[in-house]
C-alpha cells in the first residue's frame, strides 16, 4: 500500500509540471514577428539571429529570408531559460533575458533591460500564428 501511495504522488508531480513551457520544449528556429513592430521581424536560423526590416506599407513576410537582414546579425544561445543574443555591429554587446514561451511555444515573452536599466517585456510570436489566439 505504501508502494501504491508513493507511486500516485509521484505520478502526480510529474504530470504536474509537464504544463510549464521552458526553452527546451520549444525550439526557437524560424521567422518570429515582433509585437508593436510592423515593420520588422526576426529570423533565427543555424544559430543566429537575422533582423529584417520592411520600409513597404503591406510586407510580404513570406519572401524574407536571412539573406535580406540589417548587418547587425549575430549569434544566440540559450543559457538554462535565458536567451543571449550577442550583436554585432558598432557598439557590439549582448542583450537578451529570461525567456518563457507561452500558447503551445507560439509566442515567446523575454524580459529585458533597456539601456538606462529599464525592464521591459519584448514579446515575439511565430510568424503565422495570430497572437490575439493567445490568451495566457
Amino acid at each position: 500500500m505504501k508502494n501504491l501511495t508513493f507511486i500516485l504522488i509521484l505520478a502526480a508531480f510529474i504530470f504536474s509540471c509537464q504544463d510549464e513551457q521552458t526553452t527546451e520544449n520549444y525550439s526557437i528556429e524560424g521567422k518570429w514577428r515582433i509585437d508593436n513592430s510592423g515593420n520588422q521581424m526576426y529570423i533565427f536560423q543555424d544559430g543566429i539571429r537575422h533582423t529584417v526590416f520592411c520600409n513597404e506599407d503591406v510586407c510580404d513576410w513570406d519572401a524574407f529570408t536571412a539573406a535580406d537582414a540589417s548587418p547587425n546579425n549575430g549569434p544566440y544561445t540559450f543559457e538554462n531559460d535565458t536567451l543571449i543574443v550577442y550583436q554585432s555591429g558598432p557598439g557590439v554587446s549582448a542583450m537578451g533575458g529570461r525567456a518563457t514561451y507561452k500558447c503551445d511555444g507560439n509566442v515567446l515573452t523575454i524580459e529585458r533591460k533597456g539601456l538606462y536599466g529599464n525592464e521591459f517585456d519584448e514579446v515575439i510570436y511565430r510568424y503565422g500564428y495570430n497572437l490575439e489566439d493567445c490568451s495566457e
